[in-house]
């Protein structure tokens, strides 16, 4: 956010962190985080998320150049904080200069910020793209429906543009593939056995191992799975790895762990984490898989509409 000083930061309102922390609280948070920066200072050593503010004092002094670009690009322009922006619009040339952002509030899986707290008026200046083309129709059914009724990311879209766009799904250029498949299991062992078996059946298919990922929500059971599908030459990581990327064939596994318990989630937090779901399975181009250990989570009952739910093992 580039928040410059301690009477900024205890009167700033607080968005997506649950119960708001309240003002006289906040006083020993700063005091934190001052401490911190001191500590850096001493010690020479920076911090990855002070360079923005650090490029923006280089460019007060003069010693970065501005208004250099004639237009600039920005992908995933959902995850970008303000003070990223404040930037870029600096390297833009003042009077001539042309932003164009591509941005998907729907997989905003790092913040959450309205394009007026970015400093960006992009009312009247928004086209949406309504036709998802990676997924095949069937997959974004079932991702879309963890989202689209979600109230947290409704009232920030409203927010930002003032309305709801729903995607065409009744467009003709959408490919038609396998609805997904659910699957829970009664143990992390018998999920690993059968992500096993179907992977060496889709490499006997001819399915290149490059095109298949797996992913787990948390790196701990990234690295259970690495040791237990050595050998197929698959990608298994955690969802945020696989940010902007997408494959034939994705196998979302351990869906509990970002919901087990849900009853003390805020709604920002469920929101996030729907988000995040959402993102990873949307990575699959012709066939998704779902599975965990356990009951389906009741906050995930919305997406077995369009999913094909097996017998559990």
């Amino acid at each position: 956010m580039g928040i410059p000083d301690r009477e900024t930061y205890l009167r700033v309102a607080r968005r997506g962190r649950g119960t708001p922390l309240p003002r006289e609280r906040r006083g020993p948070v700063f005091d934190l985080f001052e401490a911190y920066q001191a500590y850096l200072s001493r010690e020479g050593l920076p911090d990855w998320a002070d360079i923005p503010l650090y490029v923006l004092e280089a460019m007060d002094a003069g010693n970065v150049p501005m208004g250099i670009y004639d237009a600039i690009l920005i992908d995933e322009a959902q995850d970008f904080a303000p003070v990223w922006i404040r930037v870029i619009k600096r390297l833009l040339k003042p009077e001539s200069g042309y932003l164009f952002m591509a941005d998907d509030p729907s997989q905003s899986i790092y913040r959450f910020f309205s394009w007026r707290e970015k400093g960006v008026p992009v009312v009247g200046r928004t086209r949406w793209l309504r036709v998802p083309y990676r997924n095949s129709l069937e997959i974004f059914q079932a991702a879309y429906a963890l989202i689209q009724d979600d109230p947290a990311l409704l009232k920030s879209i409203e927010a930002q543009i003032g309305m709801h766009i729903e995607p065409d799904l009744a467009n003709e250029m959408l490919r038609r593939g396998p609805r997904p498949e659910v699957r829970e299991f009664t143990s992390i062992d018998k999920e690993a056995e059968f992500l096993r078996g179907e992977i060496q059946m889709l490499l006997q298919e001819g399915v290149d191992a490059e095109r298949i990922a797996v992913l787990h929500r948390r790196h701990s059971g990234v690295r259970r799975l690495r040791e237990r599908l050595k050998g197929l030459d698959v990608r298994v990581n955690t969802y945020h790895a696989f940010k902007g990327l997408e494959f034939d064939t994705v196998f979302v596994t351990q869906v509990q762990e970002g919901f087990s318990s849900n009853d003390i989630l805020s709604e920002e937090q469920l929101s996030e984490e729907r988000r995040l779901l959402y993102m990873a399975m949307t990575r699959a181009r012709e066939r998704l898989y779902l599975s965990c250990k356990g009951r389906w989570p009741r906050v995930l009952e919305p997406l077995l509409d369009y999913a094909d739910r097996a017998v559990r093992a």
